[in-house]
């Protein structure tokens, strides 16, 4: 429970501690003293003044806090969670942003000069820059974000937000390009700020990263709008405010700046390989003068051994791992249509028409098993025992008519006499 200090203007959390000085002073402004010490949720909610009770007993079964005074208690016997949370955020980032370098005054609902905007807290430092802290509960439009932001930053003001643990990310704070926010969430009874780091990008979705784009590549900061999203906890006292606003903990600075360096060097690794290999490609190949100037170089242990090359062997192999695909009874769906551009895919793939297993240039002969089809073909009596292995363009129709046989001598004569000038199907077995 927060407690609201009429006197200063100010909001007050209980001490955890039961032996605190403080628990003496806030007693003496208490239900008990000169009534200056009101529930901050009453007074906000209702506009009531409520002066509260100050329970604090040293060894007691509960830590110490403030009570309403008897039949004094909301209706439903409970504050609104919502407004509970923003009040104990902004009384805890008010004892906080105090303690921080440089800063000469915080206070809590300040408006802008304008009369524009109110900030929860807000905060000067000596150089008179000044940070507005947003405490955010409940979800905001892309447009009222947009507005207040805008509003906070003609005025010269910077603007941090800090949401509540339980809300979705608002990715519109990811949208300004000239003043990058970070997607900060605060959890006032654990003291925890939460960090959200753009996880890398994935190599399809939305849009695949530019070849030269190795930032994000790896986790980074800010997030961008389409980022999976890494949450990163930290403890509010490990944290420093700025003027530009909270400063990333050095230890997470570290250890993206390590990733990046290998990334960077991974890729640099990767072009000094492919220069190489470009290299040995463009050797010209000269054949030996004489067989004995071919056999010194057998001979001799330092002579230099010949360029491999590398392309040439894996598709050798390619080949050589097709023909066992066919070998043991696979039917693959090559389209040799010249109209019919294959795709540009890093790794080849076949496919079996008949069980559908599908082969890359990564697989090896133990992957390939013996041809399961996945249906049976109806037989026809037309059909060839080698019809089955034949592509599916020269294959013959399963379900195609069948004529009837001549039930007379004369019919079996008149047939093979109009099929005896024309030439022979070779998918059509003879009947007799």
């Amino acid at each position: 429970m927060v407690a609201l200090d009429l006197a200063r203007g100010q909001y007050v959390c209980m001490p955890t501690d039961p032996t605190d000085p403080r628990t003496h002073e806030l007693r003496n402004k208490s239900i008990a003293g000169d009534r200056t010490l009101v529930c901050a949720l009453c007074h906000a909610e209702r506009g009531s003044r409520v002066p509260v009770v100050v329970r604090s007993r040293v060894g007691g079964q509960r830590r110490p806090h403030f009570a309403h005074p008897s039949g004094c208690a909301p209706p439903d016997g409970r504050h609104n969670p919502e407004t509970m949370w923003h009040l104990t955020s902004k009384s805890t980032l008010v004892t906080w942003a105090r303690r921080q370098p440089g800063v000469v005054d915080v206070r809590t609902e300040v408006w802008l000069p304008n009369h524009e905007r109110r900030a929860d807290v807000r905060v000067v430092f000596a150089d008179e820059r000044e940070v507005a802290i947003e405490i955010q509960g409940y979800p905001l439009t892309d447009t009222e974000w947009t507005n207040r932001h805008r509003d906070y930053r003609h005025n010269g003001v910077v603007d941090i937000w800090l949401w509540h643990p339980a809300s979705r990310p608002h990715r519109i704070v990811l949208s300004d390009p000239n003043h990058q926010q970070q997607l900060w969430a605060f959890d006032p009874d654990q003291r925890s700020v939460t960090l959200m780091v753009g996880a890398p990008h994935r190599t399809l979705w939305p849009e695949p990263p530019a070849p030269d784009d190795i930032a994000h590549r790896v986790p980074h900061l800010p997030p961008c709008i389409h980022d999976e999203l890494i949450p990163h906890q930290y403890s509010l006292d490990e944290l420093t405010l700025t003027p530009h606003g909270i400063e990333i903990p050095t230890a997470l600075q570290e250890s993206l700046a390590a990733e990046l360096s290998r990334a960077h060097n991974r890729t640099l690794m990767l072009r000094q390989q492919d220069n190489d290999r470009n290299e040995h490609a463009l050797l010209p190949r000269t054949r030996p003068a004489a067989s004995a100037a071919s056999a010194e170089s057998v001979a001799s242990p330092t002579a230099p051994r010949s360029v491999i090359d590398a392309h040439a062997l894996a598709h050798l192999t390619w080949i050589a791992l097709q023909n066992h695909f066919m070998k043991v009874g696979h039917l693959p769906t090559y389209q040799d249509a010249p109209r019919l551009r294959r795709p540009c895919a890093k790794h080849q793939l076949v496919q079996c028409i008949n069980c559908g297993l599908t082969v890359s240039s990564q697989s090896t002969l133990a992957d390939i098993p013996t041809c399961t089809p996945r249906f049976t073909p109806l037989r026809d009596n037309r059909q060839s025992p080698q019809a089955p292995n034949r592509p599916l363009h020269t294959r013959p129709e399963l379900n195609a008519p069948t004529s009837r046989l001549p039930t007379s001598p004369k019919a079996t004569t008149r047939t093979r006499s109009t099929t005896r000038g024309q030439t022979t199907n070779p998918d059509q077995l003879p009947l007799f």
